[in-house]
């Protein structure tokens, strides 16, 4: 019968029907379940999420990693895990830990969002095309990229483009290493983001005709940046020292990254 309650609440957040009053309806019953020791459930870490989601919207970042923190763990101990419930709370928490400011933004709370991404991107096999790219797994590198470029690569020296995989099916194995071919125009920083102190990265895919590019997708980049936009003019500028064949010149994936110094 509980289980029961808790669904149908989750509906109800969902649809967003007296939304603050179902968040905290919500949060009441599956605080009641955890306390009387319920195993974990298909249901239950959904609806922890679906808490998570709701209280982001209200920038509630404490109560928002708090309810993520959950969502996963508990999607985690499910046999099998879900996998899905298990990436999206990860994300969240990232997103949330990253979303705090002033004081709240510790070390610690970088580390704790940036093992959630790389937690996250494991998950994930290699991507077969910019097509196909999953749009959760472009928002965690983008996210992950976006770290290193808020800290510097002296508190996080990794690689970042080590984190996008693609699949090597179907792509002659002699193909040049596109990335040494690059010839890269200067990115144009938008005015606002530049007025704000906003730094971030954006992951691209690009397919190449040539020695020019003959197309541009913009697989993720932070909200209300202006970033992505300035990113696909400054793109459609590059070219390469030297024409690849077709068949290497298709889904080719890479960040660039908005940084202030």
């Amino acid at each position: 019968a509980q289980d029961v309650r808790i669904g149908l609440t989750e509906v109800r957040l969902i649809l967003r029907q007296n939304e603050s009053t179902t968040a905290n309806e919500l949060a009441r019953l599956l605080t009641e379940r955890q306390r009387a020791n319920v195993p974990a459930s298909d249901l239950s870490a959904h609806a922890w999420k679906t808490l998570a989601i709701a209280r982001m919207r209200d920038m509630d970042h404490d109560t928002v990693i708090a309810y993520a923190d959950i969502a996963a763990a508990e999607a985690q101990a499910l046999q099998p895990p879900d996998q899905q419930v298990l990436v999206d709370s990860l994300v969240l928490g990232a997103m949330a830990r990253l979303s705090r400011s002033g004081p709240e933004k510790t070390q610690e709370t970088i580390d704790e969002a940036i093992q959630r991404l790389d937690r996250v991107i494991a998950l994930y096999p290699p991507q077969r095309d910019i097509d196909s790219f999953d749009p959760l797994l472009a928002k965690a590198l983008v996210w992950r990229a976006s770290v290193q470029a808020m800290v510097g690569t002296e508190k996080d020296p990794i690689d970042v483009l080590s984190l996008i995989r693609m699949s090597d099916d179907g792509r002659p194995s002699n193909c040049p290493d596109i990335a040494a071919l690059l010839q890269r125009t200067p990115l144009e920083y938008p005015d606002n983001a530049l007025r704000t102190g906003r730094v971030g990265a954006v992951l691209f895919g690009l397919d190449w005709k040539g020695t020019a590019v003959d197309r541009v997708v913009i697989l993720a980049e932070p909200a209300g940046t202006g970033f992505g936009a300035a990113t696909e003019t400054t793109l459609r500028s590059w070219t390469l020292s030297q024409p690849v064949p077709e068949a290497c010149g298709k889904d080719f994936v890479s960040f660039v990254s908005f940084t202030q110094e």
